[in-house]
C-alpha cells in the first residue's frame, strides 16, 4: 500500500511538474492567447475585464506568478 501511494504521489507530481513547463513554455511563445485565458478565467466569476486588466498587466511581469494563475 505504501508503495503504490508513493507511485501515486510521484505520477502526481511529474505531471505537475511537466503542466508547469508547458504554461511557461506558452507564456514564452503565445502571450496575447494566455493573457486572454486570464480574461476568461475571470469572466466565469463575472469579473470585468477592466477590472482585471490592471492585475493582468502586473502578472506580465513575473512569468512564475502568471503560471501559478493559468
Amino acid at each position: 500500500m505504501g508503495l503504490g501511494a508513493w507511485l501515486a504521489a510521484m505520477t502526481e507530481r511529474k505531471h505537475y511538474q511537466v503542466e508547469e513547463a508547458r504554461e511557461h513554455r506558452e507564456i514564452r511563445e503565445m502571450p496575447e492567447a494566455e493573457e486572454e485565458e486570464i480574461y476568461e478565467i475571470f469572466d466565469t466569476y463575472g469579473v470585468a475585464r477592466e477590472t482585471v486588466t490592471p492585475l493582468v498587466q502586473h502578472l506580465k511581469g513575473n512569468e512564475d506568478m502568471w503560471v501559478k494563475v493559468s
